[in-house]
């Protein structure tokens, strides 16, 4: 089957489905009608909207951390949008902004996007500002959202400013061998693609 490696990973009824499913294949059996088949199976098992999800922050290293429970507000082919309610104050680490318990955060991605965009607003609503993390396409298990994060961030304050924070985390990550060249130039690579959006995002608004 097509993601073996993933929905093995999944494990539990999903895992279960996808051994009868390659059974039925190694049987003979029409590939279009087991993959359907699977499917009408496993998609009750994954998060849909209103769905609490754990938010599995993975560095290079391998060591994970979870940024604690998630609400699921939508989720398709194309969009993938979640929220999360801040539990400890702190400081929004590039934004100059406090972080305190209650806050809001915001994030959205795309299934394939190399980057989540992630708005921080107070109980009361106001923006404290965004992070855009570069990170691996994120994953969506039965009861987790997981991604390999990249080191590096975009954040825009609130008045528009774009800056990069981190880059030379992603320069240790490639001398320790955590990633390979090919995806250091590859973060790169989209790091740019970002911050040149919201720069022009940001100068249009301005004209505004």
């Amino acid at each position: 089957m097509d993601k073996h490696h993933f929905y093995k990973s999944c494990g539990g009824n999903v895992s279960a489905a996808l051994e009868m499913a390659e059974k039925l294949l190694e049987e003979g059996r029409d590939r279009s009608e087991v993959e359907e088949l699977f499917r009408r199976q496993v998609i009750n098992e994954f998060p849909d909207v209103g769905s609490l999800v754990d938010v599995e922050h993975v560095k290079p290293s391998g060591h994970v951390f979870h940024l604690g429970q998630a609400e699921i507000e939508s989720i398709n082919d194309e969009h993938i949008g979640y929220s999360r309610i801040i539990q400890r104050n702190g400081l929004y680490d590039g934004l100059n902004s406090e972080k305190e318990a209650k806050d809001k955060a915001i994030s959205e991605t795309k299934p394939g996007q190399w980057w989540i965009i992630t708005k921080y607003f107070s109980e009361s609503g106001q923006y404290k500002g965004t992070y855009i993390n570069m990170n691996t396409p994120v994953e969506v298990y039965p009861d987790a959202i997981r991604y390999v994060d990249l080191e590096v961030d975009v954040v825009i304050q609130p008045d528009g400013a774009v800056t990069i924070l981190d880059m030379e985390k992603l320069d240790k990550a490639l001398e320790k061998a955590f990633i390979s060249r090919k995806l250091f130039e590859i973060v790169k690579e989209k790091t740019d693609q970002v911050v040149k959006s919201n720069q022009l995002n940001g100068a249009q608004q301005s004209e505004k």
